[in-house]
């Protein structure tokens, strides 16, 4: 509360990370995501907050590309987008690492139902923000699948068509693990661009998408 204070009168931008447990104390996803909007309720009147940060953690997996994590995003974005509009950023944070197409199957789906439910793209902490297997070609597939949806105009039903058709190429993750490789991996370091391979996945990823029915 100081913190909050100290911002509101020196003009620094004020905002919430409430990261709600999934399957916690609160419950299923229903009962967190009650949870989470009473927290930005709470945080406008007691902050004077200019943006939330909505970074649910799923109890077993921690993901947010899980089913139950997406779908407490999609529907906090929505409530708020229909009855007290305000900026709502929401974390990707993917179970997978770098050089996996898991990783970037996982930020595509958490994109889309960010992008279609009112959200704002924030960035993405692969592999559960837990190593350094992250590299910025899963940041790119997180801005063209958001902008892509944008400007196509895709629904939440034919969002919904898509990440489901994603988590079925994913899903095992969450229990086999997914680690992948560290940035001096994936990445060329001397002039800091994506390994071949690796680009190799994300274009073989975005042809996924674009069969889907993304113009990626």
């Amino acid at each position: 509360m100081i913190r909050a204070s100290n911002n509101i009168d020196t003009g620094v931008l004020n905002a919430t990370l409430a990261c709600v447990m999934v399957n916690g104390l609160a419950g299923n996803a229903a009962g967190a995501a009650v949870c989470m909007i009473a927290s930005m309720l709470c945080a406008n009147i007691l902050y004077h907050v200019d943006y939330h940060l909505c970074h649910p953690i799923h109890m077993k997996y921690t993901a947010t590309s899980t089913r139950e994590c997406m779908w407490l995003q999609s529907v906090v974005n929505q409530a708020f987008s229909m009855c007290a509009p305000c900026i709502i950023i929401d974390d990707i944070y993917p179970k997978s690492g770098a050089g996996t197409k898991e990783l970037l199957r996982e930020v595509a789906a958490n994109a889309l139902v960010i992008t279609t439910t009112g959200g704002h793209l924030e960035g993405v902490g692969s592999c559960d923000g837990l190593k350094p297997n992250c590299s910025g070609l899963e940041v790119r597939m997180m801005g063209a699948v958001g902008r892509a949806a944008a400007e196509q105009g895709i629904t939440r039903k034919q969002a919904d068509i898509m990440v489901r058709k994603l988590l079925g190429k994913y899903e095992t993750v969450f229990d086999n693990g997914n680690e992948g490789l560290p940035f001096e991996k994936v990445y060329n370091q001397e002039h800091i661009e994506p390994q071949k391979f690796w680009l190799q996945m994300f274009e073989e990823v975005t042809d996924e998408l674009k069969e889907m029915g993304l113009n990626i």
